[in-house]
C-alpha cells in the first residue's frame, strides 16, 4: 500500500523554526504510512532539499506571493494542483498568507485543509493590510486549524476551535558541556 502524501505548503526550506519543525516530524514519522512533499515559494535549492529526496519527499516550486502578480500565483498554484490531484491532505505554513493556496487547494477538491500559525502579527508595514484582509478570509479556506502556541492560535483564528501543537525543541542540544565549552 502507498502511503499517503501530504503537501507541506512553506516559503522555503532554509534553516528556520518552520522548517526544522517540519524536519524534526519528517525524520520521526512513518514514511511507509505517510510521505511529505514540499510546495515552495522560492525557486532555489534550500538547506534540506537534499535530506527531503533522500527521505523520499517530493520538492516543487512556484512563485512568491506577490499581491501585485495576484492572477500569475493563482495560475500557477491551480497549474500544479490540477497536475499533481492526488493530494488528499494540504498542510500550509504561511500563517495568515495561507488563504491563498489553501483557497485553490479548496477549489481543486483537496478534503483536508490545514492551517497553521507560527506567529503573531507585531507592528505593521507594508504588507498589513494584506494580512488583515487573509486573515479575514482565511476560516472560509481550511478544515482543520494548528497553532505554536495560545497566542499564535488566538491571533489567526480569533476565537475559532484549533488544536495546539507546540515546536518539539530537543533540550539535549543545549546540555552544558565543560568540554566545549
Amino acid at each position: 500500500m502507498k502511503p499517503i502524501r501530504v503537501l507541506q505548503i512553506v516559503t522555503s526550506m532554509r534553516m528556520g523554526g518552520i522548517e526544522s519543525f517540519l524536519m524534526s516530524h519528517y525524520r520521526c514519522i512513518d514514511r511507509t504510512q505517510v510521505q511529505f512533499d514540499f510546495l515552495k515559494h522560492r525557486d532555489s535549492h534550500d538547506l534540506f532539499d537534499d535530506e527531503i529526496l533522500s527521505l523520499g519527499g517530493h520538492i516543487y516550486s512556484v512563485s512568491r506571493i506577490n499581491p501585485l502578480r495576484q492572477c500569475r500565483y493563482d495560475r500557477e498554484v491551480r497549474r500544479f494542483f490540477q497536475t499533481h490531484n492526488t493530494y488528499k491532505i494540504v498542510h500550509s505554513h504561511l500563517n495568515t498568507f495561507s488563504a491563498f493556496p489553501l483557497k485553490i487547494a479548496k477549489e481543486a477538491g483537496v478534503p483536508v485543509c490545514i492551517s497553521h500559525a507560527h506567529t503573531v502579527m507585531k507592528g505593521l508595514d507594508f504588507r498589513t493590510p494584506f494580512r488583515l484582509y487573509t486573515k479575514a478570509v482565511l476560516p472560509r479556506y481550511y478544515t482543520d486549524a494548528f497553532a505554536c502556541s495560545e497566542a499564535a492560535g488566538e491571533w489567526m483564528f480569533r476565537g475559532r476551535p484549533y488544536q495546539l501543537w507546540p515546536h518539539p525543541i530537543d533540550t539535549r542540544l543545549f546540555t552544558p558541556n565543560a568540554g566545549v565549552r
